[in-house]
């Protein structure tokens, strides 16, 4: 584990001022890295940061940018730790039953500080993974392991390969890593089910095939690629909206603070939200066929000039009213 003694885990939580035994708190530490950490930056990285830690001291061996990796990891977790352990510890548990902890000249705390002390923790928690995602970005030289990963957070295959290009195509992302990894299951599924079947099969795999091998795109694929990705991010945040746990400012926040989360989308804010992602959707679709069909042809977008979904332009004839005053043209209108 990241945090394998009491004194490990004492110095990334702070503040403690009661003993602290870790068999107590060993259990939320190791659901913390499996529910939080794993999940993020994936089981390839963990087992390899794992290695260079000593299970008795927690001494770090490694580089100098592993042994930073592993110090912002612990902060987090700590922060993860004391999210999920806040409610059990003001409880004791035996065979008797559960039973409310009284030690002498002190009482329990009050729920809106139980519910406080969790938002906190989560919401440091969440801000700092993040930070933990950037620094793999900007050292993912150093870390090969991460970057083979399904973790690893820019991904060359899609439309939207990153946090920052889905921001620029939906703002409200806000350039987050822990959003776009929560995202990229749905910019799959909008690829796969909505896109290939818009454009055709052959000009999907010849437009993914050429970002994907870092192609130059022409003026007119670029063009397109622009109007797909449009519709790519608002169509794959219409589908996850509904599953995330969003906040008003558009965060993603980690699940319920164990009371009560105040803060969540809900209702008619979420209806709204796919009604206007909806629209964006039908809107640029609209204008991505109609430039495909003026556009395609034998040798532009000829995967796409060759299928059935090609629909010639009809050209309009202009009408030239004429008087028929010479009565040697009688046939002329």
């Amino acid at each position: 584990m990241l945090i394998n003694t009491i004194n490990g885990l004492k110095e990334v939580l702070g503040g403690v001022q009661n003993e602290m035994y870790w068999r107590t708190w060993k259990p939320f530490v190791r659901q913390a890295e499996i529910s939080y950490i794993i999940p993020t930056i994936g089981e390839e990285l963990y087992a390899q940061i794992d290695a260079l830690i000593d299970a008795s001291t927690d001494f770090v061996t490694g580089s100098n940018v592993q042994k930073s990796l592993i110090e912002r990891l612990r902060y987090v977790l700590g922060h993860y730790v004391t999210m999920e352990s806040q409610l059990s510890m003001l409880l004791l548990q035996g065979d008797g039953g559960t039973v409310v902890a009284s030690p002498p000249n002190m009482q329990a705390p009050g729920k809106w500080m139980v519910t406080a002390r969790i938002a906190e923790a989560r919401d440091k928690a969440d801000r700092e993974m993040e930070a933990v995602l950037q620094f793999l970005e900007k050292n993912k030289s150093s870390f090969a392991t991460w970057t083979a990963s399904d973790a690893y957070t820019i991904s060359a295959k899609l439309f939207l390969s990153s946090a920052t290009q889905f921001t620029d195509y939906f703002p409200a992302v806000r350039n987050s890593r822990r959003m776009y990894l929560a995202l990229r299951s749905y910019i799959e599924k909008s690829e796969r089910e909505y896109v290939e079947t818009l454009i055709g099969n052959a000009l999907f795999n010849d437009l993914k095939t050429k970002i994907a091998n870092g192609d130059v795109l022409a003026p007119h694929e670029k063009s397109v690629v622009t109007m797909l990705r449009t519709i790519v991010a608002n169509d794959a945040f219409r589908r996850a909206v509904p599953y995330l746990n969003l906040n008003s400012d558009f965060r993603l926040v980690s699940e319920a603070d164990g009371i009560e989360t105040k803060d969540a989308l809900m209702g008619d804010r979420l209806t709204a939200i796919k009604a206007d992602t909806e629209k964006e959707v039908q809107n640029e679709s609209k204008k991505l066929k109609n430039y495909l069909d003026e556009n395609a042809s034998s040798s532009v977008f000829a995967p796409y000039f060759q299928s059935d979904l090609y629909v010639p332009k009809t050209k309009k004839v202009s009408r030239l009213r004429v008087t028929n005053e010479d009565p040697t043209m009688p046939f002329v209108l």
